[in-house]
Protein backbone atom coordinates (compact mmCIF):
# COMPACT_ATOMS: atom_id res chain seq x y z
CA UNK A 1 0.00 0.00 0.00
CA UNK A 2 2.56 2.72 0.95
CA UNK A 3 4.55 2.01 -1.96
CA UNK A 4 1.23 2.65 -3.96
CA UNK A 5 0.87 5.45 -2.04
CA UNK A 6 3.94 7.19 -3.15
CA UNK A 7 3.84 6.09 -6.87
CA UNK A 8 0.62 8.02 -6.54
CA UNK A 9 1.95 10.78 -5.31
CA UNK A 10 4.48 11.00 -7.17
CA UNK A 11 2.21 11.05 -10.68
CA UNK A 12 -0.02 14.10 -9.02
CA UNK A 13 3.24 15.93 -7.82
CA UNK A 14 4.45 15.34 -11.46
CA UNK A 15 0.74 16.32 -12.87
CA UNK A 16 0.68 19.28 -10.89
CA UNK A 17 4.28 20.47 -12.16
CA UNK A 18 3.20 19.54 -15.36
CA UNK A 19 -0.11 21.90 -15.01
CA UNK A 20 1.84 25.05 -13.10
CA UNK A 21 4.33 24.80 -16.00
CA UNK A 22 1.56 24.92 -18.73
CA UNK A 23 -0.25 27.61 -17.11
CA UNK A 24 2.92 29.89 -16.55
CA UNK A 25 3.75 29.88 -20.27
CA UNK A 26 0.19 30.60 -20.89
CA UNK A 27 0.72 33.61 -18.92
CA UNK A 28 3.91 34.34 -20.42
CA UNK A 29 3.34 34.10 -23.72
CA UNK A 30 -0.28 36.43 -23.06
CA UNK A 31 1.45 39.08 -21.34
CA UNK A 32 4.10 39.09 -23.95
CA UNK A 33 1.60 39.58 -26.74
CA UNK A 34 -0.37 41.72 -24.32
CA UNK A 35 2.99 43.93 -23.58
CA UNK A 36 2.98 44.86 -27.71
CA UNK A 37 -0.89 46.01 -27.02
CA UNK A 38 -0.06 48.16 -23.99
CA UNK A 39 2.73 49.91 -25.92
CA UNK A 40 0.65 50.58 -28.54
CA UNK A 41 -2.57 51.91 -26.64
CA UNK A 42 -0.27 54.01 -24.58
CA UNK A 43 1.39 55.32 -27.00
CA UNK A 44 -2.20 56.23 -29.25
CA UNK A 45 -3.72 57.56 -25.27
CA UNK A 46 0.10 59.89 -25.15
CA UNK A 47 -0.52 61.27 -28.72
CA UNK A 48 -3.83 62.18 -28.16
CA UNK A 49 -3.42 63.57 -24.63
CA UNK A 50 -0.16 65.45 -24.85
CA UNK A 51 0.51 69.62 -26.33
CA UNK A 52 -2.59 71.64 -25.80
CA UNK A 53 -6.28 70.04 -26.50
CA UNK A 54 -7.27 66.70 -26.50
CA UNK A 55 -7.72 64.32 -29.73
CA UNK A 56 -10.83 63.29 -28.20
CA UNK A 57 -11.59 60.52 -31.19
CA UNK A 58 -8.04 59.00 -30.64
CA UNK A 59 -8.59 59.28 -27.07
CA UNK A 60 -11.84 57.20 -27.10
CA UNK A 61 -10.07 54.37 -29.65
CA UNK A 62 -7.42 53.96 -27.56
CA UNK A 63 -9.50 53.55 -24.46
CA UNK A 64 -11.89 51.38 -25.96
CA UNK A 65 -9.48 49.22 -26.50
CA UNK A 66 -8.38 48.44 -23.10
CA UNK A 67 -9.57 45.01 -21.65
CA UNK A 68 -8.79 42.71 -18.90
CA UNK A 69 -5.83 41.23 -20.89
CA UNK A 70 -4.06 44.16 -22.00
CA UNK A 71 -4.94 46.61 -19.05
CA UNK A 72 -1.92 45.89 -16.82
CA UNK A 73 0.07 46.12 -19.84
CA UNK A 74 -1.39 49.84 -20.74
CA UNK A 75 -0.04 50.66 -16.78
CA UNK A 76 3.45 49.29 -17.48
CA UNK A 77 4.06 50.52 -20.63
CA UNK A 78 3.06 54.24 -19.19
CA UNK A 79 5.40 53.60 -16.10
CA UNK A 80 8.59 52.50 -18.39
CA UNK A 81 8.15 54.83 -20.80
CA UNK A 82 9.51 58.27 -18.86
CA UNK A 83 8.54 60.22 -22.01
CA UNK A 84 5.09 59.76 -21.08
CA UNK A 85 5.70 60.56 -17.35
CA UNK A 86 8.02 63.45 -17.65
CA UNK A 87 5.51 65.47 -19.95
CA UNK A 88 2.59 64.99 -17.67
CA UNK A 89 4.32 65.35 -14.55
CA UNK A 90 1.98 62.23 -13.96
CA UNK A 91 3.12 59.06 -13.51
CA UNK A 92 0.34 57.12 -14.92
CA UNK A 93 -2.64 56.85 -17.37
CA UNK A 94 -5.24 58.32 -15.40
CA UNK A 95 -3.81 61.44 -13.87
CA UNK A 96 -2.89 62.33 -17.77
CA UNK A 97 -6.76 61.65 -18.31
CA UNK A 98 -7.60 63.76 -15.80
CA UNK A 99 -5.32 66.20 -16.59
CA UNK A 100 -6.82 66.41 -20.18
CA UNK A 101 -10.47 65.33 -20.00
CA UNK A 102 -13.09 66.22 -17.90
CA UNK A 103 -17.06 65.55 -16.80
CA UNK A 104 -18.78 62.59 -18.55
CA UNK A 105 -16.31 62.21 -21.13
CA UNK A 106 -13.50 61.71 -18.29
CA UNK A 107 -15.80 59.61 -16.34
CA UNK A 108 -16.58 57.34 -18.82
CA UNK A 109 -12.39 56.42 -19.48
CA UNK A 110 -12.10 55.79 -16.12
CA UNK A 111 -15.10 53.56 -16.03
CA UNK A 112 -13.65 51.77 -18.63
CA UNK A 113 -10.44 51.32 -17.33
CA UNK A 114 -11.86 50.73 -13.87
CA UNK A 115 -14.01 47.40 -15.17
CA UNK A 116 -10.81 46.27 -17.44
CA UNK A 117 -8.75 46.37 -14.07
CA UNK A 118 -11.84 44.58 -11.88
CA UNK A 119 -12.50 42.17 -14.67
CA UNK A 120 -8.57 41.05 -14.90
CA UNK A 121 -8.46 41.15 -11.07
CA UNK A 122 -11.30 38.38 -11.04
CA UNK A 123 -9.44 36.35 -13.40
CA UNK A 124 -6.67 36.70 -10.74
CA UNK A 125 -8.83 35.55 -7.71
CA UNK A 126 -9.82 32.16 -9.77
CA UNK A 127 -6.25 31.55 -10.84
CA UNK A 128 -4.71 32.23 -7.16
CA UNK A 129 -7.51 30.10 -6.16
CA UNK A 130 -7.02 27.08 -8.07
CA UNK A 131 -2.98 27.04 -7.17
CA UNK A 132 -3.82 26.94 -3.01
CA UNK A 133 -2.96 31.15 -2.41
CA UNK A 134 -6.91 31.67 -1.02
CA UNK A 135 -5.34 34.03 1.73
CA UNK A 136 -3.92 35.81 -1.32
CA UNK A 137 -7.01 35.74 -3.57
CA UNK A 138 -9.52 36.92 -0.68
CA UNK A 139 -7.02 39.82 -0.10
CA UNK A 140 -7.07 40.90 -3.62
CA UNK A 141 -10.99 40.55 -4.37
CA UNK A 142 -11.35 42.70 -1.22
CA UNK A 143 -9.14 45.16 -2.47
CA UNK A 144 -10.82 45.03 -6.16
CA UNK A 145 -14.00 45.15 -4.38
CA UNK A 146 -13.01 48.49 -2.52
CA UNK A 147 -11.30 49.71 -5.50
CA UNK A 148 -14.61 49.13 -7.68
CA UNK A 149 -16.77 50.87 -4.79
CA UNK A 150 -14.76 54.04 -4.15
CA UNK A 151 -14.68 54.83 -8.05
CA UNK A 152 -17.81 54.07 -8.35
CA UNK A 153 -19.29 56.07 -5.54
CA UNK A 154 -17.29 59.16 -6.69
CA UNK A 155 -18.43 58.74 -9.83
CA UNK A 156 -22.34 58.89 -8.62
CA UNK A 157 -21.48 61.88 -6.48
CA UNK A 158 -22.39 65.37 -6.91
CA UNK A 159 -18.49 66.33 -6.05
CA UNK A 160 -16.69 63.64 -8.09
CA UNK A 161 -12.95 63.95 -6.25
CA UNK A 162 -10.71 63.28 -9.24
CA UNK A 163 -8.07 62.68 -6.59
CA UNK A 164 -9.96 60.27 -4.74
CA UNK A 165 -10.54 58.31 -7.43
CA UNK A 166 -6.89 58.47 -8.78
CA UNK A 167 -5.83 57.23 -5.45
CA UNK A 168 -8.28 54.22 -5.76
CA UNK A 169 -6.78 53.64 -9.12
CA UNK A 170 -2.87 54.37 -7.76
CA UNK A 171 -3.30 51.91 -4.43
CA UNK A 172 -5.27 48.65 -6.37
CA UNK A 173 -2.32 48.82 -9.47
CA UNK A 174 0.20 47.82 -7.40
CA UNK A 175 -2.22 45.30 -5.35
CA UNK A 176 -3.01 43.41 -9.02
CA UNK A 177 0.85 43.46 -9.84
CA UNK A 178 1.41 41.73 -6.69
CA UNK A 179 -0.81 39.24 -6.83
CA UNK A 180 0.15 38.40 -10.13
CA UNK A 181 3.99 38.72 -9.44
CA UNK A 182 2.74 36.36 -6.45
CA UNK A 183 1.30 33.72 -8.50
CA UNK A 184 3.73 33.44 -11.29
CA UNK A 185 6.15 32.78 -8.26
CA UNK A 186 4.13 30.05 -7.40
CA UNK A 187 3.74 28.58 -11.01
CA UNK A 188 7.73 28.85 -11.27
CA UNK A 189 9.23 25.55 -9.71
CA UNK A 190 12.11 25.20 -7.25
CA UNK A 191 15.17 25.30 -8.74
Amino acid sequence: GDALNAAKKADEDAATKDKKAKKLEEIKKKNQENANKGDDIAGRIYKAVKGSGTDNESLTKAVNEINADNVMAVFDAWTKDSTYAKSFGEDDIIGAIQDDCSGSQQTGYEKKIKQALYDRSNKIVKDLQEYGLDDEATDLQRAANEFKNTVESEHNSFHSSDSTVKSAFDSFVPKLRAAEQKLKETLTPAS
